[in-house]
C-alpha cells in the first residue's frame, strides 16, 4: 500500500502539471505572444525551477500542508488514506480537464485529505483546524488580490497605447509558472512528508533533495504535455485580451501568488489567475465578459471542497471495510 500511495502521488503531480500549470501560460498563448508548444516548454522549465528552488529556500507551504493532518492510526490505514486521497484528486482533476473547466487541484487535494482523514479517524480530530482555516483565508485573500489588483491596474492603464508587450508577457508568464511550481510542488512535497512520517522521517529528510527533484521532474513533464483546453478557457473564452491586458492579469496573479507563497498559505494558481483575467475584463468592458463561463467556473470551485471531501471519505470507508 505504501508503494501504491507513492506512485499515485507522482501521478497526481504529473496531472497537476498537465492541467493546472496551463493557467500560468494561458493569457500569453491567448494573446499570441508565444506559441503553445514554446509556452509549454518554458512553463515546464519554470515549474521545475519553482519546485526545486523554493523547497530549499522557504518550504512554508509544504510545512503548512504537513501540519494540517495529525492522525492517530496504524501505518496501513495511513498509507490507504494517502493513496485514496490522491486518487480522489486524480478523478476530480481529469474530469475538470475533460470539460475544459479550470478547477483548483490545490483545494481538491486539501479537501480529499480532510475527507479521508475524517473517515480513518472517525471524526475531525485528525484535522488541524487552524491550518484548515488558513487554507480558506488564503482562498478568499488570493481571489480578492487577483480581481481587485488587476481591475485597478487596468483602470489606470487605459490611456497607455502602442506598447510592445510580447517580451513582457513571456517574462511574466515564466514568473507565474515558477510561482505555480513553488505553490503546488510544495503541497505535494508536504504529502510525501506526511507519507514518510509514518514509515521513517529520517528516510525523507536524508533524501530530501531526491524527493524535491522527483516532484520537480514530474510536474515539469506534466506541464510539457500541455493543457490546451484550460488555455482556451482562461486565455480566450473568459474575455478578449490584448497584450497589455495579458500583462496586467499575469502581473496581478504574480503579486497574489508571491504574497501567499511567502506567507505559507496554500492557494490556487487557478483561482488567482482566473480572477485576474475577470478583473481586467470588468475594468475594460463588462459586456464582453463571458459571464456564463465564469458562473460555471465559480460553481465548480464551490463544489470542489465538498465534492472531493465526500469522494475521499466514501472511498476510504469502502476500502477500510476490506482491511
Amino acid at each position: 500500500m505504501f508503494y501504491v500511495a507513492f506512485i499515485v502521488i507522482l501521478a497526481v503531480i504529473f496531472i497537476n502539471g498537465f492541467t493546472d500549470a496551463a493557467n500560468a501560460i494561458a493569457t500569453a498563448v491567448g494573446t499570441k505572444a508565444i506559441r503553445m508548444k514554446q509556452a509549454c516548454i518554458l512553463s515546464a522549465v519554470m515549474n521545475f525551477a519553482g519546485v526545486f528552488i523554493t523547497s530549499f529556500l522557504r518550504p512554508a507551504v509544504a510545512d503548512s500542508l504537513y501540519n494540517m493532518i495529525n492522525m492517530n492510526a496504524d501505518r496501513e490505514e495511513v498509507f490507504l488514506f494517502v493513496a485514496v486521497s490522491m486518487f480522489s484528486v486524480l478523478v476530480w482533476a481529469v474530469a475538470a480537464w475533460f470539460f475544459g473547466i479550470p478547477t483548483s487541484e490545490s483545494h481538491a487535494l486539501i479537501a480529499s485529505l480532510t475527507g479521508c482523514a475524517v473517515a480513518v479517524q472517525g471524526g475531525f480530530a485528525a484535522v488541524n483546524k487552524a491550518e484548515l482555516y488558513r487554507v480558506f483565508f488564503g482562498l478568499f485573500f488570493s481571489v480578492f488580490i487577483g480581481f481587485f489588483v488587476s481591475y485597478g491596474m487596468q483602470k489606470m492603464s487605459r490611456n497607455l497605447k502602442n506598447i510592445k508587450t510580447r517580451h513582457f508577457q513571456i517574462t511574466i508568464a515564466a514568473a507565474l509558472s515558477f510561482l505555480h511550481g513553488a505553490q503546488d510542488g510544495q503541497k505535494f512535497l508536504g504529502v510525501l512528508m506526511l507519507l514518510f512520517a509514518y514509515v521513517n522521517e529520517d528516510i525523507f529528510f536524508k533524501n530530501s533533495l531526491a524527493f524535491i527533484l522527483c516532484c520537480a521532474v514530474f510536474m515539469g513533464l506534466g506541464t510539457l504535455c500541455g493543457g490546451k483546453r484550460i488555455v482556451l478557457s482562461v486565455g480566450e473564452n473568459i474575455t478578449p485580451l490584448n497584450g497589455l491586458q495579458g500583462i496586467i492579469s499575469d502581473f496581478s496573479a504574480c503579486i497574489g501568488m508571491t504574497v501567499c507563497t511567502y506567507s505559507g498559505l496554500p492557494v490556487s494558481t487557478t483561482h488567482v489567475k482566473t480572477m485576474s483575467v475577470v478583473g481586467v475584463g470588468f475594468a475594460t468592458d463588462s459586456k464582453k465578459v463571458n459571464k456564463k463561463l465564469i458562473t460555471d467556473i465559480i460553481l465548480t470551485w464551490g463544489l470542489t471542497f465538498p465534492g472531493c471531501a465526500f469522494l475521499g471519505y466514501l472511498l476510504t470507508k469502502l476500502f477500510l471495510l476490506r482491511l
